[in-house]
């Protein structure tokens, strides 16, 4: 089964952690999506709320990862999935982090999208929205999928 996975962190530093968490996969023939904030004890900078939209507020009242139901879901699911990411390699360090092994199959689609599409100058995913013209970034997914927004938050 493939899952999709999003994690948002407080930093990009190996000592940073993650403060959001995010799983969209199919399971006895339902697609299922799942979010979790996360409270791991250290502060979210200012710059990393900047790109992640998750200030400390947010959080104040959250669990650790290892507590969440996205935690609980992707260790009952994680051996028998292939997990998706855009630079997965990056997520892949923090999962090992929160105690998930390096011998995880997956597929990146930063990867993909830089062997079909080899002179962007820039493969992140807010760009990559506009160059392919996804102006309404979760709507248009989330209405094909048949997902309402209010699931997400």
């Amino acid at each position: 089964m493939l899952m999709f996975i999003d994690l948002e962190t407080t930093g990009l530093e190996l000592n940073d952690v993650v403060c959001a968490i995010g799983l969209l996969y199919e399971k006895n023939n339902a697609l299922h999506v799942k979010y979790d904030l996360v409270n791991e004890g250290k502060k979210i900078p200012p710059l990393a709320s900047s790109i992640n939209n998750i200030t400390n507020e947010m959080i104040k009242d959250k669990v650790p990862l290892k507590k969440t139901q996205c935690y609980q879901i992707l260790q009952e699911n994680i051996q028998s999935s292939i997990l998706v990411a855009h630079n997965i390699p990056f997520e892949l360090l923090f999962l090992e982090k929160y105690g998930f092994e390096q011998n995880i199959n997956f597929i990146d689609t930063l990867r993909v999208t830089r062997h079909l599409i080899d002179d962007l100058e820039s493969y992140n995913l807010n760009f990559l929205r506009y160059e392919m013209k996804l102006y309404h970034k979760e709507r248009i997914l989330l209405e094909q999928l048949g997902i309402k927004e209010q699931k997400l938050c």
